[in-house]
């Protein structure tokens, strides 16, 4: 559970029609398993960032550093991706940025027990 974190669906893949985030985790996902059947041993890190006590990050920095078989450099990026989601009635909105519209409050937040 310490190692789960809520993505929205434009941040993880392509979507059909409006919100779409072109640079989404399986662009970037798709990219690290062509350097790996190609041979490269990569080390991929996706770290989620939080915005103070919320338990929703607000984006994930995902980060590749490939080497080929013959020891050279290979793939190599490290790039974030926002969690934002789209509404046709409030446009592009973070999830890790959501307050409650009745109390002003930030949500979620606390930890995880």
């Amino acid at each position: 559970m310490r190692n789960l974190a809520t993505c929205s669906r434009q941040a993880n893949v392509t979507i059909n029609g409006d919100g779409r985030i072109e640079d989404h985790m399986y662009s970037y996902e798709s990219q690290v398993k062509s350097a790996i059947d190609s041979g490269q041993v990569v080390h991929y890190t996706v770290t989620p960032n939080y915005a103070g006590s919320r338990t929703v990050p607000v984006s994930f920095d995902i980060t590749a550093r490939g080497t080929m078989p013959d020891g050279s450099p290979g793939i190599s990026f490290s790039q974030p991706v926002p969690n934002s989601i789209y509404s046709p009635r409030k446009g592009m909105t973070n999830l890790g940025t959501v307050m409650d519209s009745r109390t002003g409050v930030a949500v979620p937040t606390g930890s995880m027990p």
